[in-house]
């Protein structure tokens, strides 16, 4: 990483921080890059990643909200390590003050002191989404014991398709 001219930094978060890092843990890396370097070290981060070690295996985190995250498997011994992929700009809007292992310039460094780490307020709608859908799942799993509590246990293998039901009446009904 040293070597590419669009890498200003390298960082650690996470339990890095708090100092709970154990032979369990994720390890955190934020790999800072230059403005300038941006969109090509974002389409070439696959091929960095595999400059620490042997990759076994990487995707994107878009399923986590976090494209810029790059997750990655190295080994043997496995080791999982989430590399996030950060413009320098970006360092100002952060919920944790990262570990500066390494700082081409001290750039990176005067940039973190510049604006206090913060999380964002919570998403009340995105919160209110999710106790809805756990409220359903709640209370479609309450009447599907309560059904098997009334004795109809031979229609529980109905809940896949309506092939199953039909199945599962016939079964009943000899």
């Amino acid at each position: 990483m040293r070597a590419h001219p669009g890498i200003v930094a390298l960082a650690a978060g996470g339990s890095f921080i708090s100092g709970t890092l154990d032979e369990f843990s994720d390890l955190d890396l934020v790999v800072v890059v230059a403005p300038t370097h941006w969109p090509h070290v974002l389409d070439d981060r696959l091929t960095l990643a595999a400059t620490f070690g042997p990759l076994l295996a990487a995707f994107t985190g878009e399923h986590v909200g976090e494209p810029r995250l790059l997750i990655c498997l190295y080994g043997p011994p496995l080791v999982h390590v989430d590399l996030k992929f950060l413009p320098l700009d970006a360092l100002d809007n952060r919920v944790e003050d990262p570990v500066v292992l390494w700082d081409r310039t001290g750039l990176v460094r005067r940039q973190l002191a510049r604006a206090p780490a913060r999380y964002p307020a919570p998403d009340l709608q995105w919160i209110e989404d999710r106790l809805r859908r756990m409220q359903r799942w709640r209370s479609f799993a309450m009447s599907r014991a309560a059904s098997n509590e009334c004795g109809l246990t031979a229609l529980a293998p109905a809940s896949g398709s309506p092939a199953a039901y039909a199945r599962a009446v016939r079964r009943h009904e000899t």
